[in-house]
């Protein structure tokens, strides 16, 4: 989802992505990618191509964001840190398709009110005031 959303140059920025997503048995995703998730289901959908942001927070973060009811997604580069609120799912890579287990994740509801303003999760009142 996230190459399908950027324009042709992310491919060629980010090679190792389109090796990944090609071999659906594939396990090898750079350490620089990191894949995060959130529930969502209040605001605007959100398609962001690749961004880079500063928040006093986080620091820079280049990143890419889809927001699809009923969850919200989104992809760092070379960025190291966790994100509050959100839950990494990066390791997932690692899981086996075929393979059946139990999963207990708890997933923060964060609104997505501006459309354009990736990592914005702020509510519908803070952003009228």
């Amino acid at each position: 989802m996230f190459v399908a959303m950027n324009d042709e140059w992310y491919l060629e920025e980010y090679p190792e992505l389109s090796v990944f997503i090609k071999n659906s048995s594939s396990d090898i995703l750079p350490d620089k990618y990191r894949i995060f998730t959130y529930l969502n289901n209040e605001g605007q959908y959100r398609y962001s191509k690749h961004t880079t942001i500063s928040t006093p927070e986080l620091g820079i973060v280049n990143c890419t964001q889809l927001t699809f009811p009923p969850f919200g997604y989104v992809l760092t580069m070379n960025f190291n840190h966790d994100i509050t609120s959100f839950v990494n799912i990066t390791n997932f890579k690692n899981s086996i398709p075929e393979e059946k287990v139990d999963l207990k994740m708890g997933l923060y509801k964060l609104p997505t009110y501006l459309q354009f303003s990736p990592l914005d999760y702020r509510s519908k009142e803070k952003i009228e005031k």
